[in-house]
């Protein structure tokens, strides 16, 4: 069973008012909204993002991992990053969630209105 959650924006929190339609995101546990991100459904809500080139692509997922192994220091194993449409999605193992959110919020710098989804997989020594 998928754990969703609503996410208000904080304006929304601070003036305890009922929030319009387009400040909330339903998000799954692993995934973190950032600002002005597309609906979930999928579909980009611009022609700029239908248009994005095969090379921004490349580009902006090189400048996310680029940025991940300069903030964790090369602490995340078998890193892959991802760009699906809307979506950036990071792969990879490291061996503590300290590294795993630095690499979280890594990405988060270079993002606009990007979905990202971190899948990386901490493996503990036991």
């Amino acid at each position: 069973m998928e754990t969703r959650s609503l996410i208000f924006s904080e304006h929304d929190q601070r003036t305890n008012s009922v929030p319009e339609k387009s400040t909330l995101a339903i998000v799954g546990a692993d995934t973190v909204p950032v600002r002005g991100a597309p609906p979930r459904n999928g579909t980009p809500t611009s022609d700029s993002q239908k248009r994005r080139s095969q090379h921004a692509i490349n580009e902006l997922a090189a400048r996310i991992r680029q940025r991940i192994q300069a903030q964790t220091c090369g602490r995340v194993r078998n890193l892959v990053v991802t760009v699906n449409g809307s979506h950036v999605i990071l792969q990879g193992r490291c061996s503590t969630f300290y590294s795993k959110q630095l690499a979280q919020h890594a990405a988060m710098g270079v993002l606009e209105d990007e979905v990202l989804v971190n899948d990386i997989v901490v493996l503990v020594a036991r």
